[in-house]
């Protein structure tokens, strides 16, 4: 979702509270204020509407990406989802001038599968909300490549031109965006760091994350939805058939390299007053 919060309103992918718990990744606005009125700030989360692809820029095409890279070699056994990622934060160079666009969204298009192994049903808006963020940077990234290179670079032009907080922004976009990755971080750092129960990883990754952005109704929906994740084996299964030390192992890079990206966004929106908590 597109939400910008409590800075000018709460500002989410959900617009009431007690829809759907569509409002997985952080958004609070969206639907009923983005689908039926439009408007650019709102006050309280929607679970039920976190899909923001339906609003990109209006006779906007977005730039084709490329096709997927090729892989290493590597055992079968040993393949993990993290490691048979065709994009991936681990190649993403961050450059002077900011984190390069193109790979930066072909890296979270590859993270959509990932979503799936927490719970195809019950994360489903979670994903079309993550997606509909990368679907806006896309279009806008397809109006100007070469001047829209880096992430930081479309920021800047709409800081420039005062639209941070117009409806369908790449600020916005890109800052929903930032917050449901801050999400799976979260998620992956418990698990990695030895938390036995997905669900305990869930909530408290949810806790540190998202839950500051959502009201009291949406906060009860998702403590649902965080205990519906699979149980920890499952989880690591689906990630990777071999040993579990080396889905760990890959996961553990994985989240370095996202942490790293997230790092680099959380300052700029910092150091330009974008993300105010």
């Amino acid at each position: 979702g597109d939400q910008q919060q409590q800075q000018g309103g709460e500002h989410q992918d959900g617009g009431h509270q007690d829809d759907a718990p569509a409002a997985a990744v952080g958004t609070e606005q969206g639907a009923q204020n983005h689908q039926h009125q439009g408007q650019e700030q709102h006050t309280q989360a929607d679970p039920a509407d976190m899909s923001s692809a339906s609003h990109s820029p209006a006779q906007t095409t977005p730039q084709a990406l490329p096709e997927d890279d090729v892989l290493p070699d590597r055992d079968p056994a040993d393949v993990t989802f993290f490691s048979s990622m065709n994009h991936s934060f681990e190649g993403l160079t961050l450059q002077p001038a900011g984190i390069p666009t193109r790979p930066f969204l072909l890296a979270c298009q590859n993270i959509l599968p990932f979503v799936d192994r927490l719970g195809s049903t019950t994360f489903a808006p979670v994903k079309a909300d993550i997606k509909g963020n990368i679907d806006k940077l896309e279009a806008k990234f397809g109006q100007r490549p070469a001047q829209f290179a880096t992430l930081q670079a479309i920021v800047q032009s709409e800081i420039e031109s005062n639209t941070t907080t117009a409806r369908n922004s790449a600020t916005d976009a890109l800052l929903w965006l930032k917050r449901a990755l801050e999400f799976i971080h979260a998620l992956l750092s418990e698990v990695v760091g030895g938390c036995e129960s997905l669900a305990a990883a869930a909530g408290e990754a949810y806790d540190k994350t998202l839950s500051k952005y959502h009201g009291w109704m949406v906060r009860q929906v998702f403590s649902v939805v965080m205990k519906s994740v699979p149980y920890r084996n499952e989880f690591l299964a689906a990630l990777g058939p071999g040993e579990e030390a080396i889905v760990i192992g890959d996961m553990a890079a994985f989240t370095r390299d996202l942490g790293r990206i997230l790092d680099a966004i959380n300052l700029f929106y910092s150091q330009n007053g974008l993300d105010q908590s």
